[in-house]
C-alpha cells in the first residue's frame, strides 16, 4: 500500500498545498498524526478533495473556488465522518453493554425497556397539564412558543412584548412549577408515613 505522501507526486491533480490544506483541516478539527485514524482521514479527505475539485471543474467552476470553500467542505465532511464513526462505536457499545447485562439476567425473563419512559412521561404529562392550568394566557403563550424551541427573541417578536417581559412570564412559569413540586413532594412524605405507620 502507498503512503499518503507518494499520491501527490504521482498524481497530477494532488499538489503539496493540497496536502498542507488537508492536514490543516485536520489539526483544526483536533486529529493529530499520532492518532490511528489519521491515515484513514487523510486519505478521506484527498478523497473527498479530489471529487469536488473535478465537480467544479466538469461544472467550469474550477478556478473561482479558493482555499477557504475546500477548507470548510474538508472540514464538513471530515467531521460528518468521525460523527457517523462515534456513532457506530457508541450502538455498538452498547449492544455489547446489553449483551453483558442479558447473561446475568434471567433468559426466560423479558424486560420491558420503555417502561420506565412511559411512567416519566405520565408524570411528566401530569405536572404539565397541572401548571398548563394554573398559568395565566401569557405564561401558556410563553410555555408553548418555549416547547416550540423559539429563540426568546422571536418569542417576544410574535408577542408584541420586551423581552424582560417574556423573563418575567418565565420567572412566574417557575415559581408555579416550585409550588406544584413542593405538593408533590409534600403528597410523597405523607404516603411514606402512612406506609410506615401500616
Amino acid at each position: 500500500m502507498k503512503d499518503f505522501n507518494d499520491l501527490s507526486t504521482d498524481n497530477k491533480f494532488f499538489s503539496p498545498s493540497d496536502y498542507q490544506l488537508l492536514r490543516g483541516v485536520l489539526k483544526n478539527i483536533g486529529i493529530t498524526p499520532q492518532q490511528d485514524l489519521y491515515q484513514d482521514l487523510l486519505q478521506e479527505g484527498a478523497i473527498i478533495l479530489l471529487k469536488a475539485r473535478q465537480a467544479k471543474a466538469q461544472q467550469g467552476k474550477a478556478g473561482s473556488y479558493n482555499n477557504n470553500y475546500y477548507f470548510q467542505l474538508l472540514r464538513w465532511r471530515l467531521l460528518d465522518i468521525l460523527r457517523h464513526q462515534q456513532r457506530i462505536k457508541v450502538d455498538s457499545f452498547s449492544l455489547e453493554k446489553a449483551q453483558e447485562s442479558d447473561e446475568d439476567s434471567n433468559p426466560f425473563e423479558v424486560s420491558d425497556p420503555h417502561a420506565d419512559c412511559f411512567t416519566d412521561d405520565l408524570l411528566a404529562g401530569e405536572l404539565a397539564k397541572q401548571l398548563w392550568q394554573k398559568c395565566t394566557a401569557n405564561e401558556q403563550l410563553y410555555l408553548s412558543y418555549r416547547l416550540q424551541d423559539l429563540p426568546m427573541r422571536e418569542i417576544a417578536e410574535r408577542c408584541g412584548v420586551t423581552r424582560q417581559t417574556l423573563y418575567n412570564w418565565r420567572k412566574g412559569l417557575m415559581k408555579k412549577m416550585a409550588a406544584i413540586c413542593g405538593e408533590l413532594d409534600k403528597d410523597s412524605d405523607a404516603s411514606k408515613k402512612t406506609s410506615h405507620q401500616d
